[in-house]
């Protein structure tokens, strides 16, 4: 499977998800909450938006983190991340969340 085939079954799949779960639909809000589910070798997907690329940049940090290749900087993100969990839409009571405790035992996949 090439790197555009891998990139569009990681969105088909993506797009699906928000109907099924009530989340709001947008493509930014589509590749931020389901980055989780790329697979491997997959294309990166086209980010046009200021907030889209800061969300994959971060998204691309927190790889490095969990694959224990993070950098002498990613430690200040991390901090920030931490401090702020309390009103991510992670800890947000409601369908995102659902969604997340409904795949907790799925297995990361980072590289």
């Amino acid at each position: 499977m090439s790197r555009e085939e891998r990139l569009l079954r990681w969105e088909s799949v993506a797009i699906s998800l928000p109907v099924v779960f009530k989340l709001p639909m947008s493509r930014g809000l589509v590749h931020d909450f389901f980055q989780f589910l790329v697979l491997p070798g997959s294309q990166d997907p086209t980010v046009d938006a200021k907030d889209g690329l800061c969300r994959h940049a971060l998204f691309k940090t927190l790889r490095r983190v969990a694959l224990g290749e993070a950098r002498t900087f990613d430690s200040a993100l991390i901090q920030m991340l931490q401090a702020s969990y309390d009103k991510s839409v992670s800890a947000t009571p409601g369908p995102y969340r659902d969604f997340l405790v409904s795949v907790k035992h799925v297995p990361l996949r980072l590289q």
